[in-house]
């Protein structure tokens, strides 16, 4: 594969860094709302240059936890053995792992397993819990990891309401001249429940991924297994229910395993309610604070 135009850039701040590194192929990922330009080398090598300044000090965080927690999940996770943060500078700042093999796990993929299983008469459901119990095994450790081991101080500093009353009022900022009134309307209330509930300032954080969306988890869909998790940039200490309500849909069987291998889910799901009702707003704020159209678009559409 040869190499395309717009890695080139990224090619030569790696090799400055990692001179040993020969790109037989590069080859750039496009995906709308990401924070990251990425660019996989030789097929066998994941690079992550952040397109924003803040997206540095990012990056420079997601590399330290997951250097911290290198051996500690049942999953395959980054392993950032090529970066450099020196300087913190957009364009020259990267991290760099092995890639993952796999695709991602969306719900039209889950839906597929189903389907192709149901064809064959065979093993739809039982492949399906399968994966279920992959995500809840992976996610039940994951939220077990001692917070303050990776993070001193995280726990004493948690304010669990702090970061939803400041999206609130970043929504409302940036998105509210954009929206219907009757949408308007439905936010404030939706914000004002959750951040009502003293219950909700009263969570014990755990180590949460935050955005654990399908998109994030990676499968053989020949083997029909979870093969990793990807995108870390958004880990750090929260309610264990955001990642839960990320992948707590789709099949039946799905959910079942998944609820299966992570146990308390119940006592969540009022939590889980409030963080899904905020998933689209926050790319939607993403796009209008980062300025990408495509994000923005996406996030607004069943807003306008």
């Amino acid at each position: 594969m040869p190499q395309d135009e717009a890695a080139r850039p990224y090619l030569r701040r790696i090799a400055e860094v990692y001179p040993r590194i020969q790109a037989r192929s590069a080859s750039t990922v496009h995906v709308h709302g990401q924070n990251n330009a990425v660019v996989v080398v030789n097929d066998e090598l994941i690079f992550r240059f952040p397109r924003y300044p803040d997206g540095v000090r990012r990056l420079a965080t997601e590399a330290e936890l997951l250097t911290r927690l290198r051996g500690r999940l049942p999953l395959t996770v980054p392993d950032p053995r090529f970066s450099s943060f020196a300087p913190m500078t957009v364009g020259e700042a990267f991290m760099g792992y092995r890639r993952i093999p796999g695709e991602p796990l969306t719900l039209d993929a889950l839906r597929a397993i189903g389907d192709e299983g149901a064809l064959r008469a065979i093993g739809d459901e039982g492949a399906l819990r399968a994966i279920g119990g992959q995500l809840g095994g992976f996610l039940r450790c994951l939220h077990a990891v001692p917070l303050d081991e990776l993070l001193p101080g995280a726990t004493a500093a948690f304010d669990g309401l702090a970061r939803w009353a400041d999206l609130h009022a970043r929504i409302r900022r940036h998105l509210f001249a954009r929206i219907r009134p009757d949408a308007r309307a439905a936010t404030d209330e939706l914000f004002e429940l959750f951040l009502g509930d003293e219950r909700n300032g009263d969570l014990r954080p755990a180590l949460v991924h935050g955005d654990f969306g399908t998109g994030n988890v990676l499968h053989d869909p020949a083997a029909r297994r979870v093969t990793g998790v990807i995108d870390f940039g958004s880990a750090g200490p929260g309610d264990p229910a955001v990642d839960l309500a990320a992948v707590l849909h789709g099949p039946a069987a799905f959910v079942g395993g998944l609820e299966a291998a992570y146990p308390g889910v119940d006592g969540m799901r009022a939590r889980m309610r409030f963080y899904v009702g905020t998933f689209a707003l926050q790319e939607a704020l993403f796009g209008a604070e980062q300025g990408d159209p495509d994000a923005l678009r996406a996030g607004l559409a069943r807003y306008v």
